[in-house]
């Protein structure tokens, strides 16, 4: 088990309580906490765990940060087990979820489990029991018809909810960016458009804490919007260079246009309208760049029949755009 952590002084002993007391118990675990350069106390938190749980809990002091993406690497560089999970620092498991995992991808001896997870706040603490949203399915991904339905309904990008194959994420060479914002979203996109089989439970047991500070309702994620559809424009990249797909990508064109808009725009223009900063820098950053990936974003099938958020603002904005590049004659666009 990975987890990042930097400045969660706050929540890392909520965490932490949460992964000691899981059924699996914790002799059985292999926990390695990444300390990126905290500036407040959450290190000697972290030592104090240590500390109390020495044969199963690792910390590892970074002097530099480098963001989750460099400190879930370094924490695979330790990892000795045949599972990983990966877990932020401000999240909270259900007691069960690891064992759960375990069994299932024991049975089904499958490259990934994953669980569903929820969304919590502060006040909302009582919300941290299971329940069921799902009936549990397992995919073994062997039709193209298969891997398009998967992108569409299941493709989420966090990575944490999940106990992976240690030798498949090795294998494949599967690491996160480092030194940038959303590098889960790669690193899950690639990693689940690898997989040879799946389970899913259909059960409750992963609770994400929606930090005020974090990226997605902090103001200052604003700034960082522009990590997003650059995220996206590497994985598209390592897709085609890696050859990630065993049909090659155009199968899974229109699905894949569906995931990188929704994740590479979409969810960008959210972050601005909760913020209530519509950035027209901002703005048209995410929409050259959709359009550089997927010229023909206009008439995807998923995106006008799916319908999510932002879409129809966002089809606005890019016929303006097109129409106003082909008054002037730039029929290339400008690429950033």
């Amino acid at each position: 088990m990975i987890i990042p952590c930097y400045n969660v002084e706050k929540y890392i002993d909520r965490c932490m309580k949460s992964i000691v007391g899981q059924t699996i118990g914790i002799e059985n675990l292999q926990v390695i906490v990444v300390n990126d350069a905290s500036t407040d106390h959450t290190l000697k938190r972290l030592y104090d765990w240590e500390q109390k749980y020495p044969k199963n809990i690792m910390l590892v002091d970074c002097e530099e940060n480098h963001k989750q993406g460099a400190a879930r690497n370094i924490g695979m560089q330790y990892a000795v087990g045949r599972y990983i999970s990966f877990v932020d620092s401000d999240d909270v498991l259900d007691s069960s979820m690891l064992l759960k995992m375990y069994m299932k991808i024991c049975q089904y001896n499958c490259d990934v489990v994953e669980c569903q997870y929820k969304e919590f706040e502060d006040e909302e603490e009582d919300v941290l029991i299971p329940d069921r949203k799902g009936e549990d399915y397992y995919i073994k991904f062997d039709t193209v018809y298969k891997r398009k339905a998967f992108i569409l309904d299941s493709l989420k990008v966090a990575p944490w909810g999940r106990l992976y194959r240690t030798d498949f994420l090795r294998k494949n060479n599967l690491l996160f960016m480092e030194d940038v914002y959303y590098e889960d979203s790669h690193f899950s996109g690639l990693a689940m458009l690898m997989l040879d089989s799946y389970y899913a439970i259909g059960e409750t047991l992963y609770y994400y804490y929606l930090n005020p500070g974090g990226t997605i309702k902090s103001t200052a994620g604003i700034e960082k919007v522009k990590w997003e559809i650059d995220v996206e424009r590497q994985l598209i990249k390592d897709i085609i260079e890696r050859k990630i797909l065993p049909e090659s990508l155009e199968p899974y064109r229109e699905e894949l246009m569906y995931y990188v808009t929704a994740k590479g725009c979409l969810d960008g223009l959210i972050i601005m309208a909760r913020a209530g900063k519509m950035r027209d820098d901002l703005v048209l950053y995410l929409i050259e760049n959709l359009i550089g990936l997927f010229p023909d974003c206009l008439e995807s099938y998923w995106l006008n029949r799916i319908q999510l958020p932002f879409w129809e603002e966002a089809r606005e904005i890019i016929r303006v755009y097109l129409k106003k590049r082909t008054d002037t004659g730039d029929e290339n666009g400008t690429q950033t």
